[in-house]
């Protein structure tokens, strides 16, 4: 069974907004665990993102994980 998370988008000071995925277990430990994938990347397509939220929610820790400024190769900016 795979664990739902919750899109977040946030903005940063200059206005750029950024997305990750939240993924809340249902005993809470207090510790959360914060994922950055590499610059040429995002969280959406990595599969073991799924199995890595599953493992870690089940053990009580909250995950995040998150997309950078640069990802998918430098990806075309939001801005409010």
């Amino acid at each position: 069974m795979k664990v739902k998370g919750q899109l977040i988008r946030i903005f940063t000071k200059d206005g750029i907004e950024l997305q990750g995925l939240f993924f809340e277990p249902k005993k809470r430990r207090n510790m959360a665990i914060l994922h950055i994938h590499g610059l040429a990347s995002n969280f959406y397509k990595n599969r073991v993102i799924d199995d890595i939220a599953e493992i870690l929610t089940k053990r009580g820790y909250a995950f995040l994980t998150v997309n950078t400024r640069g990802h998918d190769y430098i990806s075309g900016f939001i801005k409010k």
